[in-house]
C-alpha cells in the first residue's frame, strides 16, 4: 500500500512539476522558519540559565527619583551590598559590579594598546556567584586585593599571544596603572552581561570615593535569596533603606532628599 502511494505521488510530481515545486518549496521553507523560530526562542530562554541557584539570584533596581514617570535604575550605591546581607536574613550573599566602560589597556612595553570597552569590576566572590569558568586561574582568589585582572581568552590571545598571561602586568587607563592578570576567563554567549577585562573591584580609585554616590561610581548590585523568598514582600522591605541609610549620608553632599 505504501508503495503505491509513494508511485502516485512521484507521478503527480512529475505530471505537475510547477505546482508540485512550489507545495515542495513552501512546505520546506515552512519547516525551516519554523525550525529557526524554535533554535532562536531555546537560546534566548537558555540566558543565564547556567548559573548556579539561578532562580533566588536577582538583581536589585532603586526607583528614579529624577524621572517624572517613577522609573527605575539599575545603578545602586555601593554599601547597598553589604546592608542587604547584614540587616535582611532572607539575603544570603550579595555581590556588586562595576560598570566602568570604556579604558585604555597597554601592554608592558607598550607596543600594543587598545581602548577596550568591555570592562567590568566586581568583588571576590564573583565566581562563585556566577559560572564563568576560569581557564587560567584560581576563582576563589583571582580577584582578592586590588590590581588584580581576569581577561577573556581573545584578551589573552590580543596582548599575549600563545603564552600564558598568568603573573604578567598590563597597564590600564590614562594613569597606567599596573594590573597582574590573575586568570583567563571563558565566557558562555548566552549571558546578559560580557567582558573582557574584569577587575577587583577597589582596583577603581572612584569606587571608595564615591561609596554613597550611585551616579559617580554606577555599581550594579545582585543578591542571592533564600529559597522560597518571596521577592515581592522582600522588597516592600527594602523601603526602608534609603531612610535609615541613604539619605542621611547623602545629605553630607549637601543633597536634600527629602522632597522626594
Amino acid at each position: 500500500m505504501l508503495k503505491n502511494y509513494i508511485t502516485i505521488a512521484i507521478r503527480n510530481f512529475i505530471k505537475d512539476r510547477f505546482y508540485s515545486s512550489i507545495n515542495v518549496s513552501g512546505l520546506a521553507l515552512g519547516i525551516a522558519s519554523s525550525l529557526l523560530i524554535v533554535m532562536y526562542v531555546l537560546h534566548e530562554l537558555s540566558y543565564d540559565r547556567s548559573h548556579p541557584q539561578v532562580d533566588t539570584k536577582y538583581r536589585v533596581n532603586q526607583t528614579d527619583i529624577w524621572s517624572p514617570d517613577g522609573g527605575v535604575m539599575g545603578s545602586t550605591v555601593l554599601p547597598l551590598a553589604q546592608v542587604l546581607v547584614d540587616e535582611y536574613p532572607e539575603v544570603i550573599s550579595a555581590l556588586r559590579i562595576n560598570t566602568m566602560g570604556t579604558h585604555t589597556v597597554r601592554s608592558v612595553n607598550g607596543e600594543k594598546v587598545f581602548n577596550e570597552p568591555d570592562v567590568l569590576a566586581a568583588d571576590s566572590n564573583f565566581f562563585s556567584f556566577f559560572n564563568f569558568p576560569l581557564i587560567e586561574g584560581d576563582p576563589h582568589t583571582a580577584l582578592q586585593g586590588i590590581n588584580k585582572v581576569v581577561i577573556s581568552e581573545e584578551a589573552a590571545s590580543k596582548y599575549f599571544g600563545s603564552a600564558s598571561p598568568l603573573g604578567k602586568t598590563l597597564y590600564f587607563g590614562k594613569d597606567k596603572i599596573p594590573l597582574e592578570v590573575t586568570g583567563v576567563v571563558a565566557q558562555p554567549v548566552n549571558t546578559h552581561f560580557n567582558f573582557n577585562f574584569l577587575l577587583s573591584i577597589y582596583t577603581n580609585p572612584f569606587v571608595r570615593e564615591y561609596e554613597w554616590n550611585w551616579i559617580a561610581t554606577q555599581v550594579v548590585t545582585y543578591v542571592e535569596l533564600v529559597d522560597g523568598t518571596h521577592e515581592r514582600l522582600l522588597e516592600d522591605k527594602f523601603r526602608n533603606i534609603a531612610d535609615h541609610h541613604i539619605k542621611p549620608v547623602m545629605r553630607r553632599f549637601n543633597i536634600d532628599f527629602d522632597e522626594f
